[in-house]
């Protein structure tokens, strides 16, 4: 059954995320556009924008640098993504909250005159509840609905949402 989406346009971007869900917009000490999408669990997937010449991999590792500081026992390790001609560096992060497993992923790229930045965090709950879901495969959606729409332009996007590609 195809999931019900929202789409958001919005500061050059566009990215589909689940109905329930929730969008913020704010500014990071006025270094970075930010966009926060959030589940009803609590979840989040968020698109920081940074000018150019901030640096990606400085930018994961502030993230990096932030979390270490806030949760302990974090275990962390560099990662690579691939999403068709990019590749996203930064790290995994795992981590005990509210006594169940978390996963935080943030990774960035540069591309035209914009550092982005994508950070996603979620609890393990099918641990307690078996036949729950996880969002990590909605943030992986997430994250390509954005990239593709980096290189699409405002006819490749209607004619995508009149083919009704809004599975996930």
């Amino acid at each position: 059954m195809a999931a019900e989406v929202s789409v958001y346009d919005n500061k050059g971007v566009r990215i589909f995320y689940p109905v329930s869900w929730t969008v913020q917009e704010d500014n990071l000490e006025e270094e970075a556009e930010v966009i926060l999408i959030t589940a009803p669990d609590e979840s989040f997937w968020m698109l920081a924008m940074y000018p150019e010449g901030v640096e990606p991999d400085k930018a994961a590792k502030n993230i990096l640098s932030i979390m270490t500081g806030e949760y302990e026992k974090i275990e962390e390790a560099p990662i690579k993504k691939y999403f068709g001609k990019r590749v996203l560096s930064g790290y995994e992060m795992n981590f005990f909250y509210l006594d169940l497993t978390s996963t935080a992923i943030v990774y960035g790229f540069e591309e035209g005159n914009r550092t982005y930045i994508v950070f996603h965090q979620t609890t393990d709950r099918m641990a307690l509840v078996p036949e729950s879901e996880s969002n990590a495969e909605v943030f992986e959606a997430m994250t390509c609905s954005f990239l593709d729409n980096l290189d699409m332009d405002a006819s490749d996007f209607r004619g995508l949402l009149r083919q009704g590609s809004s599975d996930f």
